[in-house]
């Protein structure tokens, strides 16, 4: 048993911090055996910190470095627990902020963010692929502030923010050693006025960051929390952005909320379009779908999507059908998808063909997943990371998704979401509805006569109020809650009308008042803006608007602008 660490140096703090909550953060994750690589990466992250305690300065640091050592995948779960009890000494004390620090839970002051010449944007080892492509758009919006800004990114995977069209650098990190010289500014990665680390979890590394004191500026950005710290070296002082409200549940609409609170313009409009470099490789002769069901968290089912792929492959398109399914990272993974391909092949229809996207084996790469994307028109996955690529390289989406994690569904106009629970006969006849508007193109004619008056009122109503809300309007009391009223009352006379896809529920059918004609408070316009993004989120919506032409399989997801 360490002895009791009441005063551990400064020095210390930050790297038992990061290896006190990251290995908290990984006992409690979920991981595939599809995604087992991941925890073999982590682990040997966390082993690479070793040489960053010093127990000739800390006596009681040898058991800690002893199970550090012995951390492993087939015992991780019985080592990972006696590690974090030993470390629970020295990471409470390293948690407590200095006493020269000043706290303040406000934005801090107009231009805080535009004022830097260099940024080290940190992807941290809590976050997953769909995460980071969440936060592609980043890089845009802080050029938008400061056009001379000169970005780096540090990521744990390859061939990702090397497409972003922002980025004027894409380092990769194979350990955590790079990431806690970032932390501290030391070289290879000193030189930068602000270093940004985001993660899906809230590691509040900027206790130790503020100890170590060293870089100028940090901003510590979490999406799962919806929070931001930024925190200023020189002046010693810390502006907390904290998640009070119900709005921005979304993890899109919370990360654009706290941007904006940071003094950034994030516009839904730049969240997806010429994000990433892309080529548009997608056949003319035949609907191309890639096919991914594998996920980070839990394993899929061979049965189940055997029968989807049949079922899906059972319609009646303008043109053949060919699916590439995805062969995953590992042979496990391999194995499945020449197993699905084997049954999807038996059982489909003429004119549909399956194959594996690697037949030579060694399983696809980042990269060649995004490729694949480029190059279909549409991709079947779970909910996965490849559903939130598929909109930044213009792919559509139909997204097999779990209850529970509705907060991940990407705003793209070409992204559709299915209930993971319900058959899947069932969900492929839905997605044979989505595919088949998806890939028949209308001219202007025929669009306005396949729609009801009330359809098309509706699609007139969304602009009006997104243009309300994205501040190109005045926000009257009077006019925004009369289209609102309008277009809650159309589109549940609609959906009721044709079966309807209830998939979020009914988001506009709370209306609060306010004053005619008198600017709405923003409290009010901040309810109405979260009810009509949770509604524009809706299958109903997307589907109507593919159907009047604001994409097809061969453009693309886009976004919510038509």
């Amino acid at each position: 048993m360490t002895a009791p660490l009441e005063r551990p140096p400064r020095h210390l703090h930050l790297p038992a911090l990061f290896l006190s909550q990251y290995l908290h953060f990984l006992t409690r994750r979920p991981i595939s055996k599809s995604n087992l690589s991941y925890l073999e990466s982590r682990l040997a992250g966390l082993k690479s910190l070793r040489e960053s305690l010093d127990p000739a300065k800390l006596p009681g640091l040898e058991v800690v470095l002893r199970q550090l050592g012995a951390l492993h995948p087939a015992g991780f779960e019985r080592v990972g627990a006696d590690l974090q009890f030993a470390l629970l000494p020295l990471a409470q004390a390293a948690r407590f902020l200095p006493e020269d620090l000043v706290v303040e839970d406000a934005p801090p002051p107009p231009g805080w963010l535009s004022s830097h010449r260099r940024v080290l944007l940190v992807l941290a080892p809590g976050i997953g692929v769909g995460d980071e492509l969440i936060l592609a758009p980043l890089p845009r919006w802080l050029k938008e502030a400061n056009p001379s800004l000169r970005i780096d990114t540090l990521s744990g995977y390859r061939d990702l923010w090397d497409r972003v069209r922002d980025v004027d650098r894409a380092q990769v990190y194979q350990d955590y050693r790079p990431l806690l010289a970032a932390l501290r500014g030391e070289p290879p990665h000193d030189g930068y006025d602000l270093v940004v680390l985001a993660d899906f979890e809230a590691p509040e590394l900027y206790r130790g960051v503020a100890s170590d004191g060293r870089v100028p500026r940090y901003l510590e950005i979490c999406l799962g929390s919806r929070s931001a710290f930024l925190l200023d070296n020189r002046s010693r002082w810390l502006h907390r952005l904290l998640h009070f409200t119900p709005y921005g549940e979304n993890y899109y609409s919370g990360l654009r909320r706290m941007l904006a609170r940071l003094g950034l313009r994030p516009r839904d409009r730049d969240r997806f379009e010429g994000v990433v470099r892309r080529t548009d490789l997608r056949p003319a002769d035949h609907l191309r779908l890639f096919v991914s069901p594998f996920t980070s968290k839990y394993d899929p089912s061979h049965g189940y999507w055997s029968s989807l792929l049949s079922e899906l492959g059972r319609g009646v398109y303008p043109r053949p059908i060919r699916m590439v399914l995805d062969t995953g990272k590992n042979r496990s993974t391999e194995r499945f998808a020449a197993s699905l391909a084997r049954s999807a092949s038996a059982l489909a229809a003429p004119g549909v063909t399956v194959q594996v996207a690697s037949p030579e084996g060694g399983g696809l790469s980042l990269g060649g997943v995004f490729e694949h994307l480029e190059g279909s028109h549409a991709v079947v996955c779970a909910d996965s990371f490849a559903s939130h690529a598929a909109p930044l390289f213009g792919c559509s989406a139909l997204v097999v998704m779990r209850a529970g994690v509705e907060n991940w569904r990407a705003p793209s106009l070409g992204s559709f979401y299915f209930d993971g629970s319900a058959p899947a006969k069932a969900v492929g006849a839905q997605m044979r509805r989505f595919l088949s508007a998806l890939d028949i193109p209308l001219t202007a004619t025929e669009r306005l006569a396949r729609f009801t008056q009330a359809e098309i009122r509706i699609e007139q109503l969304a602009r009006e109020l997104e243009s309300f809300f994205d501040g190109e309007a005045q926000a009257t009391g009077g006019r925004l809650q009369q289209a609102y009223a309008e277009l809650a009352d159309l589109s549940r006379a609609a959906a009721e009308a044709r079966g309807g896809l209830a998939d979020l529920g009914d988001p506009l059918a709370a209306r609060p008042a306010a004053p005619d004609g008198e600017p709405l408070p923003e409290p009010l316009l901040e309810h109405l803006r979260d009810r009509f993004e949770r509604w524009r989120d809706t299958n109903e919506l997307k589907l109507l608007r593919v159907r009047l032409g604001g994409t097809t399989a061969t453009g693309g997801g886009g976004d919510h602008r038509c």
